[in-house]
C-alpha cells in the first residue's frame, strides 16, 4: 500500500474557481474508474461552490481551499473557508446533523426540494450537502474555529470497489 496523499487546492472567492476545481480533481482522479472520479469531482465542486458563496475575507485574502486526501482504499474531501456570518455555520451544522440522523438522506433531499418549491425555506438551500451525502455516497462532518468552517466528506466505498 502506498502512502496516503494530500492535495491542497486554493479556491479564490470567484465563480471561475468552481470549474477550475472540477478540472483539477478530475485530473487527480483520472486513473480511477469513472464512478469514483465523477463522485470526487461532484463533491469537490459542491464544496467549492459553498466556499465561493459563503466564504469571507480573512487576513485581507479572499480565498478558501479544498484538500483531497487519497489513499489506495478511500478518499475524503475537505473544504476550509472563513465565515463572516455565524448563521451560515449554524445552517451547515443543522443540515449535517439532520443528514447524519436520517436513515435515508435521499428522502431529506426530496423533502427539501418540496420546501424550496413551496417557498418555505428561510436561508440557504443546502441541496449541495444533501447531494454530497446521497449522490457522493459520503459521510459528512464539520467543525468551526477561529472564524474558519471546515466541512469533511468521507467517501464510504473503497475506491477499488466503487464499480
Amino acid at each position: 500500500m502506498t502512502q496516503p496523499m494530500e492535495h491542497r487546492f486554493e479556491i479564490p472567492l470567484v465563480w471561475d474557481s468552481v470549474s477550475k476545481i472540477r478540472l483539477e480533481v478530475g485530473v487527480l482522479f483520472s486513473s480511477y474508474i469513472d464512478e469514483v472520479r465523477d463522485r470526487a469531482v461532484m463533491i469537490a465542486s459542491e464544496l467549492a461552490e459553498n466556499i465561493v458563496k459563503y466564504g469571507a475575507v480573512i487576513d485581507d485574502e479572499r480565498v478558501g481551499f479544498i484538500t483531497v486526501c487519497l489513499s489506495d482504499e478511500q478518499f475524503s474531501i475537505h473544504s476550509h473557508n472563513a465565515v463572516g456570518d455565524i448563521r451560515h455555520v449554524q445552517a451547515v451544522e443543522a443540515i449535517i446533523e439532520e443528514i447524519n440522523d436520517s436513515d435515508d438522506p435521499s428522502k431529506l433531499s426530496i423533502s427539501r426540494l418540496r420546501k424550496l418549491i413551496a417557498g418555505s425555506v428561510d436561508g440557504p438551500s443546502q441541496l449541495g450537502l444533501l447531494r454530497v451525502a446521497t449522490d457522493g455516497n459520503s459521510d459528512l462532518s464539520c467543525r468551526f474555529g477561529d472564524t474558519v468552517l471546515t466541512i469533511e466528506a468521507v467517501h464510504r466505498d473503497s475506491v477499488g470497489d466503487a464499480a
